[in-house]
């Protein structure tokens, strides 16, 4: 029987991957890297310092340090989200009814912890979420599964008795090497994307989910 269910935080919860975008574009655009929103989803789901990394590895540059543009970028994400997050379709009912069946829950996040807080803060989840884990204190990010272990344990619950959503597919290979049931709910681009079969189920939104059955059959 499940114990406990953590969820990953951008474009989960929030739909914060444009503002990603958005904001990686315009500071990479600040070291003479000119990137496309397309750009920008080859590296959804990992680390800002990785992401950093990805690109200097294939355009290195001069001017901001890696460690600059990293603080750069992640100031600029927790102005937008301490003022402009929104739950996604769902995702408070979803909150809502784990908390009253006394499931355990955490978030555990590519991002840093500052921008979880922002997120967990404007919210209001406060009280419905106390454990937040950010990959930025792994050695590793998704889609190691370094992250959820950790929340498992801040937890205390064994990670066969958790249950991750997730959006992203370095999400869904974390969760699963984890050893953790895992629900996905792919960006509607990525819909037809056959890896997130690797998920144990597969939802166009988190209003599509239905904790009653998910507790008494395949996720249990």
């Amino acid at each position: 029987m499940l114990q406990a269910v953590i969820f990953d935080m951008d474009g989960l919860l929030v739909d914060s991957e444009p503002i990603w975008r958005k904001v990686e574009i315009a500071c990479f655009a600040q070291v003479g890297l000119t990137l496309t929103e397309d750009d920008c989803r080859q590296t959804k789901g990992l680390r800002i310092d990785e992401v950093i990394d990805y690109w200097y590895e294939r355009t290195p540059w001069s001017g901001l340090s890696k460690v600059e543009l990293v603080e750069l970028i992640v100031d600029k994400m927790e102005h937008a989200l301490s003022t402009d997050s929104v739950a996604l379709d769902g995702v408070m009912d979803v909150i809502q009814a784990c908390h009253e069946a006394g499931l355990k829950l955490a978030i555990a996040s590519s991002s840093q912890l500052r921008l979880i807080q922002a997120v967990v803060n404007c919210l209001g989840l406060q009280k419905l979420i106390p454990v937040l884990c950010s990959a930025e204190f792994e050695e590793y990010g998704k889609p190691h599964p370094a992250v959820f272990l950790s929340a498992a344990k801040q937890l205390d619950v064994v990670p066969t008795k958790c249950l991750v959503f997730e959006d992203s597919l370095p999400g869904v290979i974390a969760a699963k090497a984890a050893k953790m049931k895992c629900v996905a709910v792919p960006e509607v681009h990525e819909m037809g994307d056959i890896r997130f079969n690797l998920a144990d189920e597969v939802l166009t939104s988190m209003s599509e989910f239905q904790l009653h059955l998910s507790l008494h059959e395949n996720l249990s």
